[in-house]
């Protein structure tokens, strides 16, 4: 059955029991994200009319979208605002409707819109709204400028510390008495491959040689 709400909109009944909720379990979230009646009994056999994924692949997208979910909750994914039970609580794990739409999106999944309008209506008015997207798009700032930082380039002071502390190490392991004496390149060779590490060509290890050398003696 279906009901007028939301602009004249044909919603399912069953909307109506689940948008006022705080909080979804895993299979209520999946069934609803399908929208089928998370209460069926023939989750994920049955299809809402309301849904357009075929039938013979319904049962396919809810154990992918689930797994999906698991590893998301397993890996502590930011997008979702979890409420794990304890080792010993036998009370499911649940979810925020709201957090749980937004991860839908961040996975590119499809999420129907009546119920999105309505949860996020409710939870407006009853002041209990976090705007998740805004929250996720926040944290997708954060995460690209940390990732920048991690990839911005060595300043010249810190290029020539790292020079020197890399020229010790060379006279240390290769030349402990002389570091005026030639440094024989097949050594340093020999160590990348004991150590399992692909080894650069004679003219790159000659250039880092010179360069470090350099900045310990200047």
């Amino acid at each position: 059955m279906t009901n007028k709400n939301l602009n004249n909109s044909n919603i399912p009944d069953f909307y109506n029991d689940y948008y006022r909720l705080e909080l979804w379990t895993k299979e209520e979230a999946i069934a609803l994200s399908l929208s089928l009646d998370p209460t069926s009994e023939d989750i994920p056999k049955t299809c809402s009319l309301t849904f357009s994924i075929p039938y013979n692949s319904l049962n396919k997208e809810y154990e992918r979208r689930m797994r999906l979910l698991e590893q998301a909750i397993m890996l502590n994914d930011e997008t979702l605002d979890v409420k794990q039970s304890g080792v010993y609580d036998s009370r499911p794990t649940t979810i925020t409707p709201s957090s749980f739409i937004c991860w839908t999106k961040k996975k590119g999944l499809s999420f129907p819109l009546e119920l999105e309008k309505l949860i996020e209506q409710h939870h407006k008015l009853t002041n209990n709204y976090i705007d998740w997207k805004a929250k996720y798009i926040e944290l997708e700032i954060v995460h690209n400028q940390y990732k920048k930082e991690k990839e911005k380039p060595l300043h010249a002071t810190e290029r020539e510390g790292l020079l020197r502390f890399l020229g010790v190490m060379i006279v240390a392991c290769y030349n402990p008495k002389d570091k005026k004496k030639d440094i024989k390149i097949s050594e340093i060779k020999k160590d990348y491959a004991n150590a399992a590490v692909d080894e650069p060509d004679d003219k790159t290890i000659r250039k880092y040689l010179k360069a470090a050398i350099k900045a310990l003696e200047g």
